[in-house]
């Protein structure tokens, strides 16, 4: 029977590793290429695979063997990815993961800021009321 508990760890945990290598790259773009000269650029993707190994390498945080545990079939093998050589596919793994948080993110900001121009862009202004009320005596 499939594992889904140890599955939907699995993914929280990279998600999570991703989504902070999203944002140190993000850091590191504006500070680097504020005028995103840049952009498209195959750097931000490279930039993100060693950002991620250099967090699971440098911080020893290895979830291949977890991954591997999870297949049947291979589950015997997950010592072998025990080491260093583990560390560097969950980094890799990582900053994949960093590719599509940056790409969602994007798209996210993208059509909050249609709204906005959306919103702007019809709203109108209405002209207080004023009422004057004379009393005759």
């Amino acid at each position: 029977m499939p594992d889904f508990a140890g599955f939907a760890g699995f993914v929280a945990a990279l998600s999570a590793l991703s989504l902070g290598v999203t944002k140190a790259v993000d850091f590191i773009r504006n500070i680097v290429d504020p005028n995103d000269k840049l952009q498209g650029s195959w750097v931000w993707n490279a930039v993100a695979f060693v950002a991620g190994v250099a967090l699971c390498v440098g911080w020893e945080l290895n979830l291949a063997p977890m991954l591997v545990g999870l297949v049947p079939a291979l589950s015997e093998h997950a010592s072998e990815l025990s080491g260093l050589s583990g560390q560097i596919l969950t980094g890799l793994l990582v900053g994949g993961g960093a590719g599509f948080f940056h790409e969602l993110l994007s798209a996210l900001s993208s059509v909050q800021t249609k709204n906005d121009a959306l919103a702007a862009s019809t709203a109108t202004y209405v002209e207080p009321v004023t009422t004057t009320t004379t009393y005759e005596t």
